[in-house]
């Protein structure tokens, strides 16, 4: 958030972990008349998993325990409602700033578990919780945010049986990060894309599903966003404004997905 910033700005850094072979690998510009015009990564075509808009408003899911979905190893939803890919994309295209945002996921039906992170050009933040019906939000009281994979909310740890270890010690140091004092460059917050596992956050588990399939570092003041098709370490981080093509000289992107196992203890379960 600004008063975390050296330069006054707010950012939101984010790393997307799945399988290439369900990603949709898409990054989209969608300028649709009466919304507003936003940038980010698709999910199923039509959905999105996180962006930027023209107002400077900007979301990222991640999931809260294991997904929801049909896809092997997720589980069916519990509740009828909207999946994240919705949810993300119509808050992008109706929002223009987190209170607006937080409203209209208060008004929706939502079936999918998940940690919402949703912050805007003002310097605002929230984190919005799901799970099995259940709706938390969590105005930000820090100078800073954070989102992985396991509930954040008491009222959702005491549903979930369990937590990813994986999923603490990614958020363990991202709070390492930013809970010291002191103001953070821009690089220092990029580096942590830069890393891998379990120094940063991007990771190469490509053949069990849970390697970086997009990286992104938002900057909602000046509405642009630096991106890389899979892991930052291993493919080039591109540029780009929001509502801006971005315009490549060749019909395609070659991207490397280098895979490293990580071993059995990746995928240990703690208590939550």
């Amino acid at each position: 958030m600004p008063g975390k910033m050296a330069d006054g700005k707010t950012y939101v850094i984010r790393n997307y972990d799945l399988s290439p072979a369900i990603s949709d690998m898409r990054l989209c510009t969608t300028v649709v008349e009466g919304k507003y015009i936003h940038t980010g990564f698709s999910v199923s075509t039509f959905g999105r998993s996180e962006g930027l808009n023209e107002k400077g408003l900007c979301v990222a899911y991640a999931s809260c325990g294991m997904p929801i979905g049909k896809y092997p190893g997720m589980r069916p939803p519990v509740v009828p409602g909207l999946q994240f890919m919705v949810i993300v994309r119509a808050l992008l295209e109706n929002c223009e700033n987190v209170e607006e945002a937080i409203n209209m996921v208060n008004n929706m039906p939502v079936g999918t578990n998940m940690n919402l992170l949703i912050a805007d050009a003002n310097g605002a933040a929230a984190l919005i919780g799901t799970y099995d019906g259940i709706k938390e939000v969590k105005r930000a009281e820090l100078d800073y945010l954070i989102a992985t994979n396991h509930g954040l909310f008491s009222s959702i740890q005491k549903m979930e049986p369990g937590k990813l270890e994986h999923s603490q010690l990614r958020y363990d140091i991202l709070e390492g990060k930013f809970s010291e004092s002191g103001k953070r460059s821009v690089e220092e917050i990029q580096e942590l894309l830069l890393k891998e596992f379990p120094k940063g956050l991007s990771v190469h588990n490509y053949n069990e599903s849970f390697g970086t399939v997009h990286s992104i570092l938002f900057n909602l003041t000046d509405l642009q966003l630096e991106f890389s098709f899979g892991s930052p370490i291993q493919n080039q981080v591109n540029k780009i404004d929001v509502g801006e093509n971005f315009v490549k000289t060749s019909t395609s992107t070659p991207i490397e997905f280098n895979n490293k196992s990580y071993g059995t203890q990746f995928w240990k379960i703690i208590k939550s």
